[in-house]
């Protein structure tokens, strides 16, 4: 009955929790919604507080915090005009900004005002001008000489040349060294790999196919490559083709030296490309850990860390959100998702810190999932071309800029739980919620009560028909016997004695203790061995009947005595059977000699009796071997041959197809005497008392 009313309420509740389904555990708040032509996350100052830097329209650069309000605002710039694909960012009381003039990049020191240029290209692709950018810049002591360097990353599409890693110095605005690369850099990653304080850049490329190359690499290959602070390689790993790019993440925190690599292939299905794949790589050499591949095309990665340790979240074009483990990459769980979006985004900052993961939808909305895949926020965004993440809040927030309806827009989100009083709970759901309680508190009741004697009931199963069994309440009363016990007790009332001494000793203990074992003997003269356990209702008393364990061990107390007793009777008969012989042989008179014979058949019989009471005695175990039945007859048999007398004679008939059996040759050798004997003396030429003395004379030998 409670089974079908826990699965009545399971059942409403669950009916009810759908009505409701659509309500996500977290909300997206909307900061602020912007049309500016940049807005970069800036680096935390000494305060620790975020911020903002804004490129407003073509001529200024703005600090604002990160409700949009300004902190501070550059001077005037006459340098020439921004335009979409420049970026901006300040760190540690600088700021910066990138433009690009006359098929030239530069990096544009805001305070400062002076120009550092970076690089040029080749145009080699319609329309007229290089296609080429600054993909992103970081100001930091890279090689840990004590002066700042900007590291710059310059990327081009179906255009040529400038592509690759260049190093300033920030004070005096030269390069220090560039690393050309054939394929754009897609992804750049810093980080102290080895531990030397000096700073390795892991780079990720893309594979235009348009024919240039540098190091090494050309843009009709996909790579991961790490470069020292001095702008040399570590290492080159090829992982893909034509029309792909490598997004690349650290598996590791930052107090890891040599953390894993992951890199991720992403890209479109152009000439004999058919699949993406995974890459797990090592740090030292760059050689391929772990791959895997799952669906066809990736389309965004996110590494996202929980209570639970690291997991990597792959977006795919088959619109499945896989989740894997981060160093064997073997697939923990997929869910449906529509994550196949048509352009990923070559730089992928999915992960938004408190283990959560921005995926970006073809219908234009961003989902906040968990690494179970549960979709914790849906934000109707519009379509995002790259998620930043905005480190040092209180909440997770992000930011995601894209393009919609042809502008340029920008938005900043703060997720935060949503209350439990504001989930909107239907009235449905709180009275199915009541009655799953009261249907889950009634079951608890019922099971506590069958866990109090499911252990009894346990015993009483398995040993009904062997053992009696008894149940006692906590008062000592008798509750319930089986067949068995009644039996053996005459009835089903406990008798007083050891057995009601042994109940009270278990009622003393705890349930669960060991069970008390004593011999008791019952008023019908039997010994039974009794068992009392402590369970949750009383005590479970069982008795098992040992009186024949008991008659068999007083039978072996008392088998050396009889051995003894039987050997001492059987010295004198043969001291008589040879005095008799002895007359025998004297003795002429024919009544004498008659009864001489009643002496010697007697005495024969006695020994044949005590010999047979010494093995009875003996109560040795057998010593079971696998044995050849045939071999054993024949043995046995041999003992007889030229022993037999007149007229008596030995036929065989063995199947030599028997199996080997398990036996005691000696106790089966004595067996077979046996059956000889008695019928040797069976056969009419036996009655000869003359034709009986060779038998009888083997007989005494053997003994």
């Amino acid at each position: 009955m409670w089974r079908a009313v826990v699965v009545l309420a399971v059942t409403s509740f669950v009916a009810a929790m759908m009505s409701c389904a659509q309500r996500k555990p977290f909300e997206a708040t909307l900061l602020w919604e912007s049309e500016d032509l940049y807005v970069g996350v800036a680096a935390s100052d000494s305060t620790g507080i975020p911020g903002l830097v804004r490129i407003m329209g073509d001529y200024y650069v703005q600090l604002s915090d990160l409700r949009l309000r300004p902190v501070m605002s550059t001077p005037f710039m006459n340098r020439g005009t921004f335009r979409h694909g420049d970026m901006a960012g300040a760190a540690g009381g600088l700021v910066w900004a990138t433009c690009k003039r006359n098929d030239s990049l530069f990096i544009v020191d805001v305070l400062g005002r002076r120009d550092m240029f970076v690089a040029n290209g080749i145009n080699s692709e319609p329309p007229a001008g290089w296609d080429g950018s600054i993909r992103d810049v970081s100001l930091l002591d890279i090689n840990a000489d004590g002066e700042l360097e900007a590291v710059v990353v310059v990327w081009s599409g179906f255009d040529t040349g400038g592509r690759g890693i260049y190093v300033l110095n920030w004070a005096s605005g030269e390069l220090q060294w560039c690393f050309r690369t054939g394929p754009s850099p897609a992804s750049v990653l810093l980080r102290d790999v080895d531990g030397d304080g000096k700073t390795e850049i892991l780079v990720g490329t893309m594979a235009t196919g348009n024919g240039d190359s540098a190091n090494g690499t050309d843009d009709f290959h996909t790579y991961v490559l790490l470069l020292d602070a001095s702008g040399q390689t570590r290492w080159v790993q090829p992982i893909g083709r034509y029309s792909s790019f490598a997004a690349v993440a650290w598996l590791a925190d930052s107090a890891n030296s040599y953390p894993p690599i992951l890199a991720v292939e992403m890209g479109f299905p152009t000439g004999d490309r058919t699949c993406d794949s995974v890459f797990v790589l090592d740090a030292r050499d760059g050689s391929v850990t772990a791959r895997a591949q799952y669906g066809t095309y990736n389309t965004m990665q996110a590494v996202v860390g929980d209570k639970a340790g690291m997991s990597v979240l792959i977006g795919g074009a088959d619109d499945t959100l896989r989740c894997l483990a981060p160093v064997t990459l073997k697939l923990r769980k997929k869910a449906a998702m529509p994550c196949g979006v048509s352009s990923p985004s070559p730089v992928s900052h999915n992960s938004i810190g408190s283990g959560l993961a921005v995926v970006p939808t073809t219908d234009g909305r961003l989902l906040v999932t968990s690494p179970s895949l549960q979709v914790m926020c849906d934000v109707p965004s519009g379509a995002a071309q790259g998620i930043r993440r905005v480190a040092g809040t209180s909440a997770p927030t992000f930011m995601a800029g894209g393009f919609t309806g042809g502008r340029q827009v920008w938005r900043l989100y703060s997720l935060a739980p949503i209350p439990v009083l504001r989930r909107q709970v239907s009235l449905a759901t709180l009275l199915a919620a009541l009655f799953l309680a009261v249907a889950v508190f009634g079951s608890v009741l019922a099971t506590a009560r069958y866990r109090q004697t499911r252990d009894m009931r346990a015993v009483v199963r398995s040993l009904t028909g062997q053992a009696g069994v008894i149940e006692v309440n906590s008062s000592g009363r008798v509750r319930r016997t089986n067949p068995k016990a009644r039996e053996l007790l005459g009835g089903d009332t406990l008798p007083t004695g050891s057995l009601a001494q042994a109940v009270r000793a278990a009622l003393a203990e705890s349930p669960g203790s060991p069970p008390k074992e004593l011999p008791a003997a019952l008023d019908n003269g039997k010994t039974v061995l009794a068992r009392a356990a402590r369970v949750g209702s009383g005590v479970m008393l069982t008795l098992e009947d040992i009186s024949a364990v008991e008659y068999l061990q007083r039978v072996k107390a008392w088998a050396p005595v009889a051995q003894k007793l039987a050997h001492g009777i059987k010295n004198p008969l043969g001291t008589i059977m040879g005095a008799v012989e002895q007359i025998e042989t004297k003795v002429e008179d024919e009544r004498v000699k008659k009864y001489v014979g009643y002496v010697k058949d007697e005495v024969t019989r006695l020994k044949k009796m005590t010999d047979a009471f010494m093995r009875f005695t003996r109560l040795n175990p057998p010593a079971l071997e696998p044995k050849n039945v045939n071999e054993l007859v024949r043995k046995v048999v041999a003992k007889y041959e030229g022993a037999l007398s007149k007229g008596i004679s030995l036929e065989l008939s063995l199947d030599d197809r028997l199996p080997l059996v398990d036996l005691d040759e000696e106790g089966i050798g004595n067996v077979l005497d046996i059956v000889l004997e008695n019928a040797i003396e069976a056969t009419p030429a036996a009655v000869d008392s003359e034709q009986n003395t060779g038998t009888r004379s083997l007989s005494e030998n053997r003994a």
